[in-house]
């Protein structure tokens, strides 16, 4: 399979499990000239378990989907943080976030910069397991937490019945998801 192919076949995958996962509402955009935005839509977190309750907290999404076989570094933090602040200014929205999707995962170094971002930023791992796409890794910082999630949401990874690790979000100590 060629790199491209790996790649596109990577973002449907992520955007199948962000819909059905985090209830995300995005579209596939990734192409050539897709300016940093693989994937693009709506995320309402504030309804989740409570439809039409919350409809009017949505929160913007801009991800970016990387098929690579070594951690990412913070070069991609830095490209995100570009194309969050261009989708700013183009639109005039505040609530904002920037999801980057990893097949490997991301470095020390990508972390500690993205922990210290001042735009709402979250990093997926999500790998493949037995055919299917799962999340290996979590991790959001604190301008998404405190802002757009108004400090009310909380990762937390539970046990399944089959003995693996699953995360799962919390929304005022309550399962929300």
């Amino acid at each position: 399979m060629s790199a491209v192919a790996r790649g596109t076949a990577y973002e449907h995958a992520c955007l199948s499990l962000l819909r059905s996962w985090l209830k995300m509402d995005i579209y596939r955009t990734g192409g050539a000239h897709d300016q940093g935005r693989d994937l693009c839509g709506w995320w309402s977190p504030h309804a989740i378990g409570e439809p039409d309750a919350h409809a009017h907290e949505r929160i913007r999404v801009i991800a970016q989907c990387k098929a690579e076989s070594r951690a990412l570094g913070p070069a991609v933090v830095r490209e995100m943080e570009g194309t969050l602040l261009r989708a700013t200014w183009e639109a005039k929205t505040t609530a904002l976030v920037g999801v980057i999707t990893s097949h490997a995962g991301f470095s020390k170094q990508a972390k500690m910069y993205m922990r210290s971002s001042r735009l709402p930023l979250m990093f997926l791992h999500l790998a493949a397991q037995d055919e299917t796409l799962v999340c290996k890794g979590f991790l959001w910082n604190e301008a998404l937490a405190d802002g757009p999630l108004h400090g009310r949401f909380e990762p937390v990874w539970t046990t399944t019945p089959q003995h693996s690790q699953q995360l799962t979000l919390y929304r005022d100590g309550i399962h929300a998801m």
